[in-house]
C-alpha cells in the first residue's frame, strides 16, 4: 500500500475491518487503524481471540512489532483515555493543565 496517497489510511482501515469483520461484530476486539484491543472476561477466552486474530493477520501477510505489543493487560491507554476493566477515565497527562490552572485573583485574571 501507499501511504502518499491521501486514501491510504481509510482504505487500510476497510481491509482490517473486512479481515476482522466476525471478530468485530463479536464485540470482544476494536480496531482503529493500526490498534487492536481484545475485551475478555475470561484468560482462555482471550487466549482463544489472540490465535485467531494473530492467524489472520499471518494469513494476509501483516505483520506486527513486537516492541509496540502489549499483551495480556488489565489497564490500558488509548486515544487519550485510560481503559480497564471497571471504568473509562481520562488519562491524567491530558488534563494536567486544566487542574492545576491557577485561580483568578481579581476581575482581570478572569
Amino acid at each position: 500500500m501507499y501511504f502518499g496517497i491521501c486514501n491510504s489510511p481509510i482504505t487500510f482501515q476497510l481491509m482490517i475491518d473486512t479481515l476482522f469483520y466476525k471478530l468485530i461484530m463479536s464485540g470482544k476486539i476494536v480496531i482503529y487503524i493500526d490498534d487492536i484491543l481484545i475485551f475478555t472476561q475470561m484468560i482462555d477466552e482471550h487466549k482463544s481471540i489472540v490465535r485467531q486474530v494473530l492467524q489472520i493477520l499471518a494469513d494476509n501477510k501483516l505483520l506486527l512489532h513486537l516492541k509496540k505489543c502489549k499483551f495480556h493487560q488489565t489497564k490500558v491507554e488509548y486515544l487519550g483515555v485510560v481503559l480497564s476493566q471497571d471504568n473509562v477515565e481520562t488519562n491524567p497527562i491530558k488534563i494536567k493543565g486544566v487542574i492545576y490552572w491557577p485561580e483568578p485573583r481579581d476581575k482581570r485574571e478572569v
